[in-house]
């Protein structure tokens, strides 16, 4: 397939295998004073070579390699990346490169967007969820208390989306990408639904060129939902849909729980709830999906445990729990629940 490139605001999206080659050009373009990468331990011994060729050719200020996984996402890492950045004497002209899955990213984005109040940012995601899904949109965040509470909306000078990265992916951090694609076929694509039914073990087997199909098709869902409402005041909250239950589950196990499977079970719930209120038909088929792609689908804590997190969810709206439910494929609405109207709902679903 072709290299696609495409635009959020004023930043550029390029997608496509062989994509990263366009790196070095747009620095250049930039012409930054001084030059950052961020990535984690994960990431830096998977792609060792490939982070050298890069710092290779375009010379690198500042190397910072953090600890893998959710944890790390919180304001002491964001000050000592902050300190790294002025002891190295970043200007505003600067430029952090982030290197990595959906925590980098989101990291990355906070410390650029707030770093002298805004400096140059390129995101490179390695995962399937962060290039389907969460490099898109602009959102940056940290965790406190709950998952991305503070955070800012920013969009990277450009985003490189190279699914090349997949081939290195297990097939459960593959699964775990899959989620989010689910869910934009559930919101808005009823045929990339079907290509995930009927294609599930091709995409398991990475069959690069069907990935990078169905990246595409997710990227261009989600940039159509935010260009019409950049900072979720209104249609882009549909893209919520298995958040607010997914995001309580990353809370209540500590974050064991990879992102993507916490919104599978997300998913399975909406749709039950969606069942039940608005007389969805489709939870078998969406129950289904998750589990050709080995997806977990079942509360792994307390419904009560959950509830009480739930009440602390950022997309809350006056005081009551909002979900996203679907009266059908690609018609999504937003419902709101007291707590004991949520309390009842989820209590009187089984499994």
């Amino acid at each position: 397939m072709p290299i696609d490139i495409l635009y959020q605001l004023n930043g550029k999206i390029i997608v496509g295998l062989g994509s990263l080659k366009y790196l070095k050009d747009i620095v250049n373009k930039l012409n930054p004073q001084k030059i950052g990468i961020i990535t984690d331990s994960n990431v830096a011994s998977i792609y060792r070579d490939r982070l050298i060729q890069i710092i290779k050719s375009i010379g690198i200020d500042a190397y910072i390699i953090l600890r893998s996984g959710e944890r790390v996402k919180n304001i002491s890492t964001a000050t000592r990346i902050w300190k790294i950045l002025i002891k190295k004497e970043f200007t505003r002209e600067s430029l952090v490169i982030g290197f990595g899955g959906g925590v980098i990213g989101d990291l990355t984005g906070f410390v650029a967007s707030t770093y002298m109040r805004g400096i140059h940012y390129i995101n490179i995601p390695t995962t399937l969820l962060a290039q389907a899904d969460s490099a898109i949109g602009g959102k940056t965040g940290i965790d406190m208390d709950g998952k991305n509470l503070i955070g800012t909306f920013y969009i990277p000078n450009a985003i490189i989306i190279d699914p090349i990265f997949i081939e290195t992916l297990s097939t459960k951090q593959l699964a775990n990408g899959v989620s989010e694609i689910i869910k934009h076929g559930v919101i808005a694509s009823n045929s990339l639904l079907k290509m995930l039914e009927n294609h599930h073990e091709k995409i398991l087997g990475k069959d690069l060129s069907l990935i990078e199909k169905i990246i595409k098709s997710s990227i261009k869902i989600k940039l159509n939902i935010i260009s019409r409402d950049f900072r979720e005041r209104g249609i882009r909250r549909i893209l919520n849909l298995g958040h607010t239950i997914g995001h309580a589950i990353e809370k209540a196990t500590e974050y064991r729980i990879p992102h993507g499977e916490a919104v599978s079970v997300g998913l399975a719930y909406a749709s039950k709830i969606s069942e039940v209120i608005l007389g969805f038909d489709e939870t078998d088929r969406i129950m289904g999906i998750l589990e050709l792609f080995g997806l977990p689908t079942k509360l792994p804590v307390k419904p009560y445990r959950l509830i009480d997190l739930m009440k602390l969810d950022k997309k809350n709206w006056r005081g009551k729990i909002t979900l996203v439910l679907m009266r059908k494929i690609e018609e999504p609405v937003i419902k709101e629940f007291t707590e004991g109207e949520i309390r009842k709902v989820i209590g009187g679903i089984n499994g």
